[in-house]
Formats: C-alpha cells, sequence, structure tokens
C-alpha cells in the first residue's frame, strides 16, 4: 500500500486508525487493500466480528476475519490460508469464537478450491480446527447449533462417469462437526450431476438442533442428531434463479427463497404453507438478495426491484407471515443501478436495510436506512462514502440492543483511474443512525 493511500485512510479515520471511545464508529483496515468486509455479526459482549477479503501480495485474495471492541478498538486480524481462500458463512458461538466456511486454495473462478470450515479462537482469533475436504468444493451454509456443534453444507467434486456425459460430478454434503474438536459427527451425502449445478446451497437450524437446507430440489429437513432425512419439500423454481436464502420463523416453519419467488414450508409435514411470485422484480437484474423475519413471524426482503430499462431500483417488502400477502414496500428509484444487499428486524420489530447505487457509471454510493416495521416508512437514512469512488455495503447484523453493524468495501481513488477497496466495518447508534466520525459516514 503506497504512502498516499495509508494518508487517506488516516484523513477518512480523523487522524487516528484507533477509533475513540463511542458507541458508534467506521473503521478500516489500512494495512490490506483490494478486498472488503462481506458479513458481520455481533457476539455475545456485543463485539463486532468482519468477515471478508483482502490482498496482502500478488492477486490473490485471502479470507480475512477481524475482531473490533465495542468501542471499535481492532483486538485480532486473521488470515484463512492458503491464499485464494473464499468467504460464504460466518457465525460465532456461545463462547464467542467465531466459525468461518467456504473455500480455500482456488486457482480461478472455475476451481472456486477445497471445501472447508474454520474455527477461530474469539480472544486471540488464533485457529482451533480446520475441516477441509481433499476434493474441489465450497462449503455454502453454516450454522451453530444449541449445544456448540456445527452444521455446514456445500458440495466436493468428483470424479464420475456421469453416464459417459462428463468426468466430473458434483456431490452435495453436509456435515455435522463437533464444536471442540471438528470431528466430524454425521455426514450426508446427495449425488447430482452434471456440472455446475451443486446442492445444498444454504441451510438454517432450527432451536431442536435439526437443520433445514435449500437447494435448487427444494428444501430439506435432516435431524440434528443422526442427519437422517425427515421430510423432503420439493419447489419449482425458476431456471437460472441464482442464489438461495433460507429462515427459520419464531414458529419453526422454513421460509426460502430464490429469484422472485419466496416458499414457507411447514415444520410439522413438510408441506408449503403459501408460495409467493414478489412483484415489481421483473426483469433481468431482478431479484431477491436477502430475506430475513421478525418477532411475529412476517417476512422481510431485500431486493433488485425493475427500473426503467436495464436499471434496477434499491427495494424492500414486508410479507404476512401467515399468508405470505405484502403488507408494505419501501422503493427508492436509483440513477442507473441499485438495490438493497441486506435486511434485519430489531426486537421491537423496525426494519434495517442496507442498499448500494451506481452513480453515474463509476460512483458507488451506498446507505443504511431504518424504517417502521408497521408502515415502512423511513426513521433514519445514513449514507456510507469513500474517497473518489464510494463504497458498497456487504452484510447487515443487529445486536440485542438494536444498534447495527454492517460490513462494507470502502473505495479509495488514488488517482484517476485507480482505485483500491479496503476492508471496512462501520457500527451505527439504534435510534438515530449516527456515528460519530470517519469512513465519512454521514
Amino acid at each position: 500500500m503506497s504512502r498516499l493511500t495509508a494518508l487517506l485512510l488516516l484523513a477518512l479515520l480523523g487522524g487516528s486508525a484507533t477509533p475513540p471511545a463511542a458507541r458508534a464508529w467506521q473503521t478500516v483496515l489500512p494495512e490490506t487493500d483490494e478486498g472488503g468486509a462481506e458479513q458481520v455479526v455481533f457476539d455475545g459482549a456485543r463485539n463486532v466480528i468482519a468477515a471478508g477479503a483482502s490482498r496482502v501480495s500478488g492477486d490473490d485474495q485471502l479470507l480475512t476475519v477481524a475482531k473490533f471492541s465495542r468501542r471499535g478498538e481492532l483486538r485480532w486480524v486473521t488470515g484463512v490460508r492458503p491464499q485464494a481462500s473464499r468467504l460464504r458463512a460466518l457465525a460465532v458461538d456461545a463462547a464467542d469464537d467465531v466459525f468461518v466456511a467456504g473455500a480455500v486454495g482456488g486457482e480461478d473462478e472455475d476451481t472456486l478450491g477445497r471445501f472447508v470450515v474454520v474455527k477461530l479462537d474469539g480472544s486471540t482469533g488464533e485457529e482451533r480446527w480446520r475441516y477441509e475436504s481433499i476434493e474441489g468444493g465450497f462449503a455454502r451454509g453454516l450454522g451453530v447449533d444449541p449445544a456448540g456443534n456445527v452444521v455446514a453444507a456445500g458440495h466436493v467434486i468428483r470424479p464420475c462417469d456421469c453416464n459417459g456425459g462428463c468426468a466430473e460430478c458434483a456431490i452435495g454434503v453436509t456435515v455435522k462437526l463437533a464444536g471442540d474438536s471438528g470431528t466430524e459427527i454425521w455426514r450426508h451425502e446427495v449425488d447430482r450431476f452434471p456440472l455446475p449445478t451443486p446442492l445444498p446451497a444454504a441451510l438454517a437450524l432450527r432451536a431442536d438442533g435439526d437443520v433445514v437446507e435449500v437447494s435448487d430440489a427444494g428444501l430439506r429437513r435432516l435431524a440434528g442428531s443422526t442427519g437422517a432425512v425427515l421430510w423432503d419439500a420439493p419447489v419449482a423454481w425458476a431456471p437460472g434463479s441464482g442464489d438461495f436464502d433460507i429462515e427459520i420463523d419464531p414458529a419453526g416453519d422454513a421460509v426460502a427463497a430464490s429469484g422472485r419467488l419466496l416458499v414457507k414450508i411447514s415444520d410439522r409435514v413438510g408441506a408449503p404453507a403459501w408460495q409467493q411470485t414478489v412483484v415489481g422484480l421483473e426483469g433481468f437484474f431482478g431479484r431477491i438478495d436477502d430475506l430475513a423475519t421478525d418477532s411475529a413471524g412476517d417476512v422481510l426482503v431485500a431486493a433488485h426491484g425493475a427500473g426503467a430499462g436495464f436499471d434496477t431500483d434499491f427495494v424492500a417488502v414486508k410479507l404476512g407471515g401467515a399468508t405470505g400477502e405484502e403488507l408494505w414496500r419501501h422503493v427508492v428509484e436509483g440513477p442507473d443501478g441499485s438495490g438493497a444487499n441486506a435486511i434485519a428486524a430489531d426486537r421491537a420489530g423496525d426494519v434495517v436495510v442496507t442498499g448500494t447505487a451506481l452513480e453515474g457509471g463509476t460512483s458507488l454510493r451506498s446507505w443504511v436506512v431504518k424504517l417502521a416495521g408497521v408502515t415502512g416508512g423511513p426513521r433514519w437514512e445514513r449514507r456510507l462514502e469513500g474517497l473518489g469512488c464510494g463504497a458498497t455495503l456487504g452484510g447487515l447484523a443487529l445486536d440485542r440492543a438494536g444498534r447495527v453493524a454492517v460490513a462494507a468495501a470502502l473505495c479509495i481513488e488514488r488517482e484517476p483511474f485507480l482505485s483500491e477497496f479496503h476492508f471496512a466495518v462501520a457500527r451505527l447508534s439504534r435510534g438515530t443512525g449516527l456515528s460519530l466520525r470517519p469512513i465519512r459516514l454521514r
């Protein structure tokens, strides 16, 4: 990193890389570049854990995890090696230890690496254990059960005949690992070929420890104790729907999304309770990006809505949990292309949404908005900006008091047509969204 970049980052941080004692703060990791924070969680002590990517040398990015205190002080940074590692999921357990899942040792977009789950010590960031496949693959879903054990789901790649049509097959894999050692407790596999249609794509854990996973074939519930299949619920997703998401509502029912389609499955028998296509997401780029449920069991959606031409709009929608009927929507029309990236509800039922817009084809504008849970009307809005080329927002988390943490990639333009993205994290106050200084959040 150049001296100029370091000075710019310090300027954004108000002249210091250590934020002041405050309930709201922003910070970056100035020793890294060409990356960004993608996901964020609070631990039990309200410290903030962020994970994403950074480039420390060469062209390959490194899966990077950082812990910040409640006041924004950096506690530790850990890189999950080897390089070319990629993040898909982040979680913490009741002891505040940290888990990440994804892939390590990839070579390019076609060779993602090997399925991996890593446990980090919550106090020091040191690696406790690692579960890594021999075959190529990717861990796409992650959860921690009430006993502190870990469930991960994704796929591995194995040589196969495929009835003479190919040389490799994607095998869907779900594993349960002992939280203290990473030892495999059980393993569930599903054959699927040919590439590139791996499954499962995401999972959620119920309060009783059972696992519900979603794939392009539908939803499946596995017994938490054995991995045995308890029910299958086929879903006719639209071809090429894209990413999948799944949540468990307060009643234990599963809600899943992909493309424009939402499905709620009854936990008792695995039968559909309702199915709803979210209107206003038509077009090539329209899609659901994130899914959440509130304490009443209503469903929240963050999406890229259909705008003019190929443009998209920031869209947040609330649907009734009992019927799937739309209760309200909040739309921000983008200047070029915009969309809502992540969504969550606080204990009072209010909704926090993050979004990003492309302005003028070059500058990224990102913001965090809080909406009234009953009406969808705005309570506050805050913008996150880089220097010259903006910022993009990743994951979102709320603590028990409703304070907001966001993961971001902060764009710094060092000179015309030469910019870098940096790993950035912000925590906002619950009442007004105010953050006291730096990263030009206003």
